[in-house]
């Protein structure tokens, strides 16, 4: 089958690539069932595991083609208005849409999505410049607009679609990622001389930590997890270049996962990173500044500077750097929006 599209703006710059290396074959694979689906009128259904890489690689192809892409997380408690709202601008800007999680709404609203995604593929299919939404008024349509769903099938709160709902798109299984590969990449790209034996590392103690830690714990050891170390492990071999690779990685590994890790399970991991890690010494980074005015602050509060919650703190921080977002858990009494609030006071006052 001939495949002709127009290929849209390109914005020029230094952004990061997906690393396809070994997998090249399986990820042209899946980008050519995806452009088989914008051909036919379809919609491509992305099914793989966590951090399989299904809208990377959906937003991957959209970059090559010049085409933006815009992603949507679903949940239970997506309305069909939402969902409408979001097929009313892929429709009138023509860009590509990509509904993560599409497992996770309920039954009615995937009733309702079904119907409005089929009078937009009909009016693909005969040429038309605008479709009826379900509420009766014309929206405009341009040809080159695009619909992508995220599956995982497995899991607490998923369902599997309709088959009236199955049958506007185009399957695709995705393969579970090269964690190994990944690092190793990434690191050689950040100037680490180690990558291979680092990266070997890495994918022992996260297969190790998946095997002793029960699923039910929900702790991230997937790619999210690993694109947080190594956004960090970047920055720290820029701060100290002269600093033993293994010990920048393990003070890095060690800090950036000990915050989502409950008491009984704190041991159990430093146990696994000094087996990887033998005779490596990697002392705690210092934030003099901030524990400095974080105890000033606490004493005109009135409140202990306890060692464990200051620590914890100094976590959230180191956190807040390498991520975008985050959440705390906890009892009621914990501490935790104090301990929000503490840092917020100590960030201003150290700026």
């Amino acid at each position: 089958m001939d495949l002709t599209l127009d290929l849209g703006s390109t914005l020029v710059s230094r952004a990061q690539r997906v690393s396809r290396a070994q997998r090249l074959q399986r990820y042209g694979l899946c980008c050519i069932h995806q452009l088989l689906a914008l051909t036919m009128h379809l919609g491509g259904a992305l099914t793989g595991a966590s951090s399989a890489g299904k809208t990377e690689t959906v937003k991957e192809l959209g970059r090559q083609l010049g085409k933006y892409v815009v992603l949507y997380n679903c949940s239970a408690q997506m309305s069909a208005e939402a969902v409408a709202a979001l097929l009313q601008g892929v429709a009138l800007s023509g860009c590509w849409g990509v509904l993560d999680e599409f497992d996770r709404t309920t039954r009615s609203v995937l009733s309702l999505v079904s119907q409005q995604l089929g009078s937009v593929f009909d009016a693909l299919r005969q040429d038309r410049l605008s479709f009826q939404m379900l509420d009766g008024h014309a929206v405009g349509l341009r040809p080159e607009m695009g619909i992508f769903i995220g599956l995982q099938l497995s899991g607490a709160g998923r369902q599997p679609l309709p088959d009236n709902l199955s049958q506007l798109f185009r399957g695709i299984a995705m393969a579970r990622p090269d964690r190994q590969l990944i690092v190793k990449v990434k690191l050689a790209a950040y100037g680490y001389r180690q990558a291979t034996l680092l990266a070997r590392k890495l994918d022992a103690l996260y297969s190790l930590a998946e095997a002793a830690f029960d699923e039910s714990n929900r702790y991230d050891f997937g790619l999210r997890n690993v694109s947080a170390v190594l956004s960090t492990a970047r920055a720290a071999r820029r701060t100290w270049p002269h600093m033993e690779e293994e010990a920048l990685m393990m003070r890095t590994l060690r800090d950036m996962n000990l915050s989502q890790l409950r008491a009984q399970h704190v041991p159990v991991f430093l146990s696994l990173l000094e087996d990887l890690f033998s005779a490596v010494v990697a002392p705690r980074p210092k934030h003099d500044a901030i524990e400095k005015v974080l105890h000033k602050r606490l004493a005109e509060w009135g409140l202990q500077p306890h060692a464990a919650w200051c620590e914890r703190l100094v976590q959230v921080y180191d956190m807040s750097v390498a991520r975008h977002a985050l959440f705390l858990v906890g009892s009621p009494g914990v501490g935790k929006s104090k301990l929000v609030d503490a840092l917020r006071q100590t960030l201003h006052d150290t700026a």
